[in-house]
């Protein structure tokens, strides 16, 4: 089982097995408050993980293989996904749901829609998603990158593309309005300024 942490407000909140909530600091010590079991929100025959917290219009996204959680602070709702999904990316205020194998969904409040403008995606194991000045950048685990813009898809045009096909990129984030960082399974993270056209490798081997 593992434990993921999301701090928003002055609470910091954890989602692992069949469980969600949050730690709030009293007299020095946490105490953790449970969401999940005051709106019971698993049932006894399921078993599922939060593994991604994400803010979503002011709200917050526990995110598991087969469902996303929303909570406004008040209630939590259930929204069951159309099939099983690795990530969620809030990108620019929409919510997309990278599924296993068949694509990504745009989740529309209440409905995913399978967004076919990324169709080629589809069977791609896909990592990342964030914007970048009018873009969205779309960081696969093996196989490169896609850009999205003015609602065309096509790959990377940057020499890095081939590194990160090798690599195995495990997360991208949006460091500024020109630079990137992007994070590997083999070769630590790359830090990517297109302004100076500076590439930095950040990796146990050489510690910088």
């Amino acid at each position: 089982m593992s434990v993921v942490i999301k701090h928003a407000g002055d609470n910091i909140y954890t989602g692992s097995l069949k469980e969600f909530g949050f730690w709030k600091n009293s007299n020095d010590s946490l105490v953790y408050t449970s969401i999940s079991q005051e709106f019971k929100s698993f049932n006894d025959d399921e078993d599922d993980e939060v593994w991604n917290i994400l803010e979503y219009e002011n709200k917050l996204v526990f995110q598991t293989f087969f469902a996303l959680y929303i909570y406004n602070g008040k209630t939590v709702k259930k929204y069951k996904t159309p099939t099983q999904i690795s990530y969620v990316f809030n990108v620019h205020g929409k919510l997309y749901a990278a599924s296993i194998s068949k694509g990504i969904y745009l989740f529309d409040g209440k409905n995913f829609i399978s967004d076919l403008r990324f169709a080629v995606l589809k069977d791609k194991i896909i990592h990342a998603m964030i914007p970048f000045q009018d873009e969205i950048l779309i960081f696969t685990l093996k196989d490169g990158v896609y850009v999205l813009k003015n609602n065309a898809l096509f790959e990377w045009e940057n020499e890095l593309n081939q590194t990160f096909k090798k690599e195995m990129v495990s997360s991208a984030k949006t460091i500024s309005p020109h630079s990137i960082a992007v994070g590997t399974s083999g070769n630590g993270m790359y830090l990517v300024d297109f302004q100076s056209n500076q590439v930095t490798n950040f990796h146990k081997t050489n510690g910088s």
